[in-house]
């Protein structure tokens, strides 16, 4: 089955739901999951389509098992940005050397002292990090996206272009990448799905340094 990344999707009732967007991959077994099919405003919406509801070789309309009315009810990517708060550190008493007497003295701040930290002051606060953030989605934790904007990279780092195309057997795994290399004289190349060697978000690692014309 040939997956072309931006192809339109057609339900079985000759309707268009949207285009190919993406595909889920578990990056475990690599082994494609659900297709992101992109609609509405500014392509927003992306509904997740399992993999099983297309139908035939797919290819360029690329048409799915179920009617508009049923697609239309797919449940959708979701991606939340969220602020992981960090530990807070109590604030310690000030510590003074205490007069003629061994040991320290713990003093409290005293009400109606000048803060010299503030605005204006000689003395400069110190930056504080913001709190660190982590993205949540309704994916599972070993799940990527590859999408159309999706990198091809080999073992030295060498961006090799765009995915375009993917082919997948009948137990989803994928056997082909087409790479699209842009540019003004753009191309395409194509490699066996055996050269990938890890999945990432946005990020295919392959073994070969170059692809077949």
């Amino acid at each position: 089955m040939r997956i072309i990344m931006g192809s339109d999707v057609l339900t079985n009732d000759g309707e268009k739901l949207g285009d190919v967007n993406g595909i889920v991959v578990n990056a475990g077994n690599g082994r494609v999951q659900q297709l992101l099919v992109a609609s509405g405003l500014l392509r927003r919406k992306r509904r997740l389509v399992e993999i099983s509801a297309v139908e035939g070789d797919g290819g360029s309309p690329l048409r799915i098992d179920m009617p508009l009315a049923t697609a239309e009810q797919l449940p959708t990517y979701i991606e939340l940005e969220a602020t992981v708060e960090s530990p807070q550190t109590p604030e310690m008493p000030l510590i003074l050397p205490a007069a003629g007497v061994g040991g320290p003295v713990l003093a409290e701040p005293v009400q109606g002292a000048i803060d010299y930290t503030g605005s204006g002051s000689f003395i400069e606060s110190a930056p504080i990090d913001p709190d660190p953030s982590e993205v949540i989605s309704n994916l599972e934790e070993n799940e990527v996206i590859l999408g159309r904007d999706t990198r091809v990279v080999d073992l030295g780092g060498d961006d090799l272009g765009k995915l375009d195309q993917i082919e997948i057997d009948g137990d989803a795994a994928i056997t082909e990448l087409v790479i699209g290399s842009g540019g003004l004289f753009s191309h395409e190349r194509s490699m066996p799905g055996s050269e990938i060697t890890a999945y990432g978000d946005n990020r295919v690692h392959v073994k070969m340094a170059g692809a077949a014309e």
